[in-house]
């Protein structure tokens, strides 16, 4: 059966809204070919083009694999596959025609649907993808309504739709909140020029300028109690730690211890709230391993049980690479706090003995032989590291350096290039430069890759967002590492109120990103607007996709007493039997409440005995007519076939109480009944 034209349009409105989710990474080629397809069924159905023919389909057939095999440089990933999946739900759309294509056409959108989930969780994904999911189920019902075999075909499609959604979503909340949360079962990375992120393994001076183009928010963060000035909002992820000549990256043996036992937060609640930063990091996908902190890391809540560690070095991890939003909560030493009175390890960064001294002063043989003189000469003009860090900043402070997102192009020596002659250069050149001087002059240094700073929001959490990516240096002293940030001294504005204040006059700020909002802010209304959406988009990420691990136990333990997720699933099945004969009486009591009169079926049965016995009536006969027939054909029934006439008459047509009308419909039904069982007998005597 062809498609009727309301199903047709729900079918392509719901292929519409699962691609949403897909923006982020399909190349424009797949914008063309949801044009070309889309644009090509309406032109079908609209009566201007037929079908295309099987040349033009196995033409398609080549040519879309083809183009996402291209697209994604042939490498197996997350976006590849889910492309492949867009390209065939689009030439899907360009061959229904029937009932059963349009089914498998649903089912296409429930998959990009779910796979656009991978790429996107927020709160807005989340009603995009109720809008997916309610076109798609009125689409099937238009589906059903459409066939004989199917739904009755004036059934209101909107309003069963409604009522089929409502019906869904007390089994969602009991899957939500009782199902236990488990990792996935596979895992594929996604591409590494599309990570979120943008911090690597390896940074080159350009990288984190790159970087801060980007609106995207990399994390969120609700402090407990005491929270730190903006200039100590420093949120390390990883240690660069070897330096090439052209960048700096992880060194291999980083992350190959881990104390897989950091404590719990709540481990340390009982120390004075002054001496720790307690604070909860929501933080987004990134595809990799290394998480966000504040320096000096005490303990970790961390999702499940062993799932976050610190390596020898004072990075924090994670098992897993992060594909989800995940959730932990942090506790940091302060500066004022007494590290050694604590009872449990903590960063080893003030724990080790400094084995790998030689790590920290590697360099090239050659090259920037200017920045090394520099270094050797700091280093005799300073009696210690941090008088050492004073004179390198005092000097870019004070010999016109400039700040900047839009540094030029350095080639070899670009140490030297930079200190020497350009003196133009944004934060990572400056965190190179005093690493290198200083392992020049024999000072262990190390280059941390993290964020600075962040937006304070009114409802009190802090919100970090890509552009806040930084690069600062930490030098050996007195057996610990010290931050030095030499970005402080030639753009303080940018430690005390961000980016976008320090690039106040070039005017470069999210340059390349001229839709964003957040160039947007000094308007008014529109920053009103965006603080109400940036809490809402907060709130669902921390309670409900936060919902998971430690959460979802301590929920299941104190509402349901549930102990073990086993519980939680004895739980599910009995709501389900429950819930399953809820539905059945349910329906049952529906069918009875449809279910027609006593004096309807009594009638219908009078006609279908009346039939076998050689009385024919066709479908509306009167009742008067089909009495006077049975008087014909069984003469000694007349009297009683008028006696049930006149019932008849005065049931439809005399204008009585309702409690006498009940009872002379029961006394009809009476003998309606019996001039049924007369016939049968009757019958039964002529065919002997």
């Amino acid at each position: 059966m062809p498609l009727v034209r309301k199903s047709l349009l729900l079918l392509i409105a719901g292929v519409l809204s699962a691609l949403v989710l897909h923006h982020t990474y399909l190349p424009l080629g797949f914008y063309g070919l949801a044009a070309l397809t889309i644009g090509y069924r309406l032109t079908i159905f609209a009566g201007w083009m037929s079908f295309p023919r099987w040349p033009i389909k196995a033409t398609a057939v080549l040519l879309a694999p083809a183009m996402v095999y291209f697209s994604f440089n042939g490498t197996v990933s997350l976006e590849g596959t889910s492309a492949f999946l867009v390209a065939a739900g689009l030439l899907k759309v360009l061959e229904v025609s029937d009932r059963r294509g349009g089914v498998v056409l649903i089912w296409v959108i429930f998959f990009l649907q779910a796979s656009g989930f991978l790429f996107d969780q927020s709160f807005y994904a989340a009603l995009n993808g109720v809008v997916s999911l309610w076109l798609a189920t009125a689409a099937m019902v238009s589906l059903q309504a459409s066939t004989t075999r199917g739904l009755p075909a004036n059934i209101p499609v909107l309003r069963t739709t409604n009522s089929l959604m409502l019906w869904a979503l007390p089994f969602m909340l009991l899957l939500y909140f009782v199902f236990p949360r488990v990792g996935p079962l596979w895992s594929v990375a996604v591409q590494a020029n599309s990570a979120t992120t943008g911090l690597s393994s390896r940074m080159s001076p350009g990288d984190i300028a790159s970087l801060s183009q980007s609106d995207e928010t990399a994390f969120r963060v609700t402090f407990d109690g005491v929270k730190p000035p903006q200039s100590q909002l420093y949120w390390s992820a990883m240690i660069l730690a070897n330096y090439d000549g052209r960048a700096w990256e992880v060194a291999e043996n980083d992350d190959k211890t881990i104390n897989w036992w950091l404590p719990s937060r709540k481990q340390v609640a009982a120390q004075n709230d002054d001496s720790f930063y307690r604070y909860d990091i929501m933080m987004a996908p990134t595809g990799q391993q290394y998480l966000f902190a504040l320096s000096e890391v005490v303990a970790v809540d961390a999702p499940a049980t062993n799932t976050l560690g610190l390596t020898e070095e004072g990075v924090l991890l994670s098992k897993t690479p992060i594909f989800q939003s995940i959730g932990y909560g942090v506790a940091s030493a302060t500066v004022a706090t007494s590290l050694s009175n604590l009872s449990q390890p903590l960063s080893s960064s003030t724990q080790n003995n400094f084995s790998s001294r030689d790590q920290f002063l590697q360099l090239p043989r050659f090259g920037n032989p200017q920045a090394r003189a520099l270094g050797e000469q700091l280093q005799q003009e300073t009696n210690s590291v941090s008088a050492f860090a004073r004179s390198f900043m005092d000097l870019i402070r004070n010999q016109n350096f400039v700040y900047t997102l839009t540094p030029p192009v350095y080639g070899d020596n670009d140490i030297d290039a930079f200190l020497f002659e350009q003196r133009r250069g944004f934060c990572a050149h400056y965190a190179s430069a005093l690493a290198f001087t200083a392992r020049a002059s024999g000072i262990p240094a190390r280059v941390i890759g993290g964020y600075q700073g962040g937006e304070w929001h009114p409802d009190g959490f802090l919100i970090v967002r890509q552009y806040d990516a930084h690069a600062w240096v930490e030098l050996w002293e007195n057996g610990q590492w010290q931050r030095f940030d030499p970005t402080a001294a030639v753009a303080p504005d940018r430690i005390e109120f961000g980016l976008q204040r320090a690039l106040e006059q070039e005017g470069s700020f999210l340059r390349e990103r001229l839709l964003s909002a957040q160039r947007m802010r000094q308007v008014s209304w529109f920053n009103k607007v965006m603080l109400q959406v940036e809490s809402l988009d907060y709130y669902w990420t921390r309670f409900v996709l936060g919902y998971k691990g430690n959460t979802q136990r301590n929920f299941l333990k104190r509402w349901l007493g549930a102990d073990q997720f086993a519980d939680g699933l004895i739980y599910i099945a009995y709501a389900l039997v429950l819930s399953f004969l809820f539905t059945a009486a349910w329906l049952w009591r529906q069918q009875r409440l449809n279910r027609p009169s006593a004096l309807i079926r009594a009638w219908q049965h009078l006609q279908q005995v009346a039939a076998e016995g050689g009385v024919d009536s066709k479908h509306g006969t009167a009742p008067t007519a089909l009495l006077t027939d049975i008087k014909t054909n069984y003469p000694v029934l007349n009297a009683q076939c008028e006696v049930a006439q006149k019932a008849f008459e005065e049931h439809l047509y005399r204008d009585v109480s309702s409690e006498k009308k009940t009872t002379r419909e029961l006394a009809l039904v009476k003998q309606l009944k019996a001039l049924s069982s007369r016939i049968r007998a009757l019958s039964k005597l002529r065919n002997r």
